[in-house]
């Protein structure tokens, strides 16, 4: 049974939370170690999965992976999760002679490590999820993102070029983690959320239609990840042809929910800052009950937090959004 079908039919409210970076409060290690060791997030991982006996496990996310593997330079820190510092390509006529990487090229392996080790122990979590990047995303990494929008406005044809060779990067990275024995992909796409819709349409969901036809199957799913979209953004979204999407705090869930097929998983979007920083448990178990609330009586969607739950949220506040869920 993969991740979809086992959602749809769990008889048993379920949870996914986007935390990996949480479990260093456990293990004691830190940021950099983390994306830079696949034992400091295997250790992270399974402390979590120990807390919370979750049933699935996600890989760190780290957006600063692939656009490093392309040559864009990386700023690392102790607490903060890495940052591209400067744009690779900053002309139109430079994304042509942009050469496709292999997966050899900066820390890769690292995430793939992690899911392949995991694969080997006897206790873990049912579901193994790994980390990669949307392919409009990765485009704004590599040229920046206010200038990748300009680009698709003023060079439609230079901006599709570069889509292009992230959409080949990300095609062979995703069949690498499944050959590593990763069940899923959570792809993050944020930064389509900030095109227009049919720009949207042809920017992003184009791509990620390609990555799902060149790797999905019946036991490996792509879950989309967009923090940044609206319920204006929705037909777009849906037109990449992914059964499980994944959305943050601007999406409205309820409505999403009416307009979407029961077949098709929408999860979030509690927001990872607001919710599991700021505030109190109790606010959390509150917030938690409430989008709850709201959803019931929809099999087809999976609480969770609406992105990446920071590296300074506390131990305290995950404990009330995972209690609130069982309760």
């Amino acid at each position: 049974m993969n991740i979809i079908d086992h959602i749809l039919s769990s008889s048993e409210p379920l949870t996914m939370p986007i935390a990996v970076y949480p479990g260093l409060k456990i293990t004691g290690a830190s940021v950099q170690q983390m994306v830079t060791d696949s034992n400091t997030q295997l250790d992270a991982i399974m402390a979590l999965y120990k807390r919370y006996n979750s049933f699935a496990a996600l890989t760190a996310m780290d957006l600063s992976v692939e656009a490093e593997a392309f040559g864009a330079v990386i700023e690392m820190s102790d607490d903060e999760v890495p940052s591209v510092t400067e744009r690779l390509l900053t002309e139109p006529e430079m994304v042509a002679g942009l050469e496709v990487p292999e997966l050899d090229k900066g820390r890769c392996n690292v995430a793939l490590e992690t899911i392949a080790k995991l694969k080997k122990l006897p206790e873990r979590p049912r579901f193994l999820v790994g980390g990669i990047i949307g392919p409009y995303t990765l485009a704004a990494r590599l040229y920046g993102v206010s200038e990748a929008l300009e680009l698709t406005l003023l060079d439609s044809e230079a901006a599709h070029c570069l889509i292009e060779k992230a959409t080949e990067f990300i095609i062979k990275y995703a069949q690498a983690y499944k050959e590593a024995g990763a069940d899923a992909l959570c792809m993050a796409e944020p930064a389509a959320g900030l095109l227009w819709p049919e720009g949207l349409a042809e920017f992003s969901s184009q791509y990620v239609k390609k990555i799902i036809e060149a790797v999905e199957d019946d036991n490996f799913k792509i879950i989309l990840h967009n923090c940044g979209c609206r319920i204006e953004h929705l037909p777009a979204v849906l037109a990449s042809g992914a059964q499980f999407h994944h959305f943050g705090e601007p999406m409205d869930i309820p409505q999403t929910l009416e307009q979407v097929p029961d077949n098709i998983i929408i999860s979030g979007n509690l927001d990872p800052s607001s919710t599991f920083v700021n505030v109190s448990p109790e606010e959390v178990k509150n917030m938690t009950h409430e989008l709850l609330k709201k959803t019931s009586g929809h099999r087809n969607f999976l609480l969770s937090s609406g992105c990446d739950i920071p590296p300074n949220a506390t131990l305290e506040n995950l404990d009330a959004f995972c209690n609130a869920t069982k309760n």
